[in-house]
């Protein structure tokens, strides 16, 4: 099974976050094919093989990784460095994800509720700008604003090994040097317990 096959595979069937079975076990059975030693069922369904191949479980929204470090990651499974990569993806996404806003269908009500998910490090930016949205149409508001992960930094020292690593395997060509867009996501608490990087492919 190819690397391409493997991914459509697991995007054939997408599951909620913490109930990850048919991905932990595809991603479980293979390390084993493969020869790898495998612990399974870290922070739930996460998947660690002897390389320490860490398959993180529920790594959108809901925390995967530090409950994988809080289940004892690093402690049973030492790490010099830690590397991630993702699929590319914008630079920063702003979803709406819930309204609130009245009780009943033909009365406008006098406050509403929008609870929104972002995908990058503005904390200091969003406000200002949900304020002049409010401003330019004479309404009041309030920013109740959530880091829910900290900033993703990765560590010069295994950035450069990466980059090392990516242009043997693909060619100087293939692989460039990305601006640092201050980007917040849950592997970042890996790299607050571990030097390491993370790229995009």
């Amino acid at each position: 099974m190819t690397a391409a096959s493997l991914l459509d595979r697991l995007r054939a069937h997408p599951e909620l976050a913490f109930e990850e079975h048919q991905a932990s076990a595809l991603a479980a059975d293979r390390l084993a094919a493969w020869g790898y030693e495998v612990q399974r069922g870290l922070g739930g369904t996460g998947v660690v093989g002897t390389l320490h191949l860490i398959f993180q479980a529920a790594e959108e929204n809901e925390g995967g990784a530090r409950r994988m470090i809080e289940d004892g990651l690093f402690e049973r499974f030492p790490c010099d460095a830690v590397f991630a990569l993702h699929n590319a993806q914008q630079v920063a996404v702003i979803t709406v994800g819930a309204v609130q806003a009245g009780e009943v269908y033909n009365i406008v009500s006098e406050q509403a509720v929008l609870k929104i998910g972002v995908r990058a490090q503005i904390e200091r930016r969003l406000p200002v700008f949900v304020r002049a949205q409010a401003d330019s149409y004479g309404l009041r508001c309030a920013v109740d604003y959530r880091q829910q992960y900290p900033v993703l930094v990765s560590h010069a020292e295994e950035t450069a090994f990466a980059r090392r690593v990516a242009v043997d395997l693909l060619g100087a060509d293939k692989v460039r040097e990305r601006v640092s867009t201050m980007g917040s996501e849950d592997f970042a608490c890996m790299l607050q317990a571990v030097p390491g990087a993370s790229g995009r492919a």
